[in-house]
């Protein structure tokens, strides 16, 4: 009964009788979840009386309690935790207040099967003699930051985690000159997620690093199934991404599984993701539906003749529908 509880409901059975009193401490399963704005102290005390393996951990942070986190998270890997969230809420009128840094503690969660982390976050290098995370099946970064080592930082996270099915990359930030020096991406990933079949990335699409990296995840995803992309427009691209250009970096049979693509914010100039939608139909064997969203400040085209333009490319699936449609 315990364990079907909500955290906070679960706790409050112990008012229930003195044979109750401590029955939440070893409840199997109980999902430590907790509501927006709870004491950070009460977090603490659930911690050090819970005496079983913590199956989920899902706290919403503000800033003042950043700093707790490296305990909260070296007490949930001794205890074994499977699913881990955490969410940074960084004040909006510290521009330059980066403290959301993750203890590297986060490195010796061993059991993790699905690992959320979104806000003011920064993950920092993985620490030498780091094993991965061998049962992580749902990787989700929204809006996080690599201080320490940029693009490595995320391929290793990645290359960490043989056993992937879902990936979710959204808003991620490295620093500028980080880009500069790892011009091309496509050497950091060498392992192979045969697991992965759902990929939804949210990224700038102007830089060809960006391009380039998104390239490396799919030819290494070979039983890929399903792949959102939402492009996030930025500065102009200064090497126009032709289809040649995609084609000399790819490995025959990548888009062998892929059956649902989605592009959302599609421009029509700059031509980087029109170039990019060409590649996929030509390459995607099985693929079964296209969907395409223009975005109106980059694609004055109608979706009438955005599928005119379409239509015309060559598909490696007959039996592909393509479908347009605005937000």
């Amino acid at each position: 009964i315990i364990s079907l509880l909500p955290l906070l409901d679960a706790v409050r059975t112990s008012a229930v009788s003195r044979a109750w009193s401590r029955l939440w401490e070893s409840a199997p399963g109980l999902a430590l979840e907790w509501p927006c704005r709870t004491d950070p102290a009460a977090v603490d005390a659930v911690l050090a009386r819970y005496s079983l393996p913590v199956h989920s951990f899902d706290f919403f942070l503000r800033q003042g309690s950043f700093r707790r986190v490296g305990d909260w998270v070296s007490l949930l890997a001794r205890k074994g935790v499977q699913i881990l969230k955490l969410h940074f809420s960084r004040n909006r009128d510290r521009r330059c207040d980066w403290d959301g840094l993750l203890d590297d503690a986060i490195f010796s969660c061993r059991e993790l099967t699905s690992l959320h982390l979104s806000g003011g976050c920064e993950i920092p290098a993985a620490p030498l003699g780091f094993a991965g995370f061998p049962k992580l099946t749902t990787l989700c970064l929204q809006h996080v930051r690599f201080p320490d080592n940029g693009m490595t930082g995320l391929e290793a996270l990645i290359s960490a985690s043989p056993l992937l099915e879902v990936l979710r990359l959204v808003g991620l930030w490295f620093t500028e000159d980080h880009w500069l020096r790892r011009f091309n991406t496509l050497e950091g990933l060498s392992c192979s997620f045969e697991n992965l079949k759902k990929l939804t990335l949210h990224t700038d699409f102007c830089a060809l690093p960006t391009i380039l990296f998104t390239l490396c995840l799919l030819k290494n995803a070979p039983y890929l199934e399903n792949l959102y992309f939402k492009i996030m427009w930025g500065k102009t691209q200064d090497v126009e991404v032709v289809v040649d250009l995609l084609n000399a970096q790819w490995i025959g049979g990548s888009f062998g599984n892929l059956k649902n693509v989605t592009m959302d914010r599609v421009a029509c100039k700059p031509k980087e993701t029109m170039h990019f939608i060409e590649f996929v139909l030509s390459k995607a064997p099985r693929l079964q539906e296209l969907h395409v969203i223009p975005v109106d400040d980059y694609c004055p085209k109608s979706k009438e003749e955005l599928l005119e333009e379409i239509i015309k490319y060559r598909k490696a699936s007959p039996q592909a529908k393509l479908f347009a449609s605005r937000i």
